[in-house]
Protein backbone atom coordinates (compact mmCIF):
# COMPACT_ATOMS: atom_id res chain seq x y z
CA UNK A 1 0.00 0.00 0.00
CA UNK A 2 1.44 3.36 -1.07
CA UNK A 3 4.75 1.73 -1.98
CA UNK A 4 5.06 1.95 -5.77
CA UNK A 5 8.53 2.74 -7.11
CA UNK A 6 9.71 2.17 -10.67
CA UNK A 7 6.23 0.85 -11.52
CA UNK A 8 6.11 -1.95 -8.96
CA UNK A 9 5.27 -2.50 -5.29
CA UNK A 10 8.46 -2.42 -3.23
CA UNK A 11 7.03 -2.65 0.29
CA UNK A 12 7.41 -5.52 2.73
CA UNK A 13 4.68 -8.10 2.01
CA UNK A 14 5.20 -9.90 5.33
CA UNK A 15 4.77 -6.64 7.24
CA UNK A 16 1.55 -5.88 5.34
CA UNK A 17 0.21 -9.36 6.16
CA UNK A 18 0.98 -8.75 9.84
CA UNK A 19 -0.72 -5.33 9.76
CA UNK A 20 -3.87 -7.00 8.42
CA UNK A 21 -3.67 -9.62 11.20
CA UNK A 22 -3.18 -7.07 14.00
CA UNK A 23 -5.61 -4.53 12.48
CA UNK A 24 -4.26 -1.30 14.03
CA UNK A 25 -6.31 1.84 13.52
CA UNK A 26 -3.27 3.65 12.14
CA UNK A 27 -0.11 2.63 10.25
CA UNK A 28 2.50 5.33 9.69
CA UNK A 29 5.51 4.84 7.44
CA UNK A 30 7.60 6.66 4.85
CA UNK A 31 10.53 6.48 2.46
CA UNK A 32 8.65 5.91 -0.82
CA UNK A 33 8.50 9.67 -1.38
CA UNK A 34 6.19 9.85 -4.44
CA UNK A 35 3.47 7.92 -2.55
CA UNK A 36 3.08 10.56 0.19
CA UNK A 37 -0.43 10.91 1.60
CA UNK A 38 -3.16 8.88 3.30
CA UNK A 39 -5.40 5.99 2.31
CA UNK A 40 -7.85 3.84 4.24
CA UNK A 41 -8.14 0.11 3.58
CA UNK A 42 -10.27 -2.25 5.64
CA UNK A 43 -10.68 0.27 8.43
CA UNK A 44 -6.92 0.86 8.76
CA UNK A 45 -5.65 4.36 7.99
CA UNK A 46 -2.29 4.19 6.21
CA UNK A 47 -0.11 7.31 6.24
CA UNK A 48 2.99 7.64 4.09
CA UNK A 49 4.60 10.60 5.82
CA UNK A 50 7.66 10.90 3.54
CA UNK A 51 8.06 14.67 3.31
CA UNK A 52 10.94 15.03 0.87
CA UNK A 53 9.98 15.24 -2.79
CA UNK A 54 13.33 14.25 -4.32
CA UNK A 55 16.81 14.18 -2.77
CA UNK A 56 16.02 17.02 -0.40
CA UNK A 57 14.74 19.37 -3.10
CA UNK A 58 11.42 20.19 -1.42
CA UNK A 59 9.38 19.39 1.66
CA UNK A 60 5.72 18.53 1.83
CA UNK A 61 3.42 19.62 4.62
CA UNK A 62 3.24 17.45 7.73
CA UNK A 63 0.24 15.14 7.92
CA UNK A 64 -1.81 15.75 11.05
CA UNK A 65 -4.31 13.17 12.27
CA UNK A 66 -6.43 12.87 15.37
CA UNK A 67 -7.10 9.58 17.10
Amino acid sequence: IMDIARGEHVGDEILLERVHEVRPKLMIFGHIHPCYGTETHGGIRFINAAVMVHRGEALRAAIVCEL
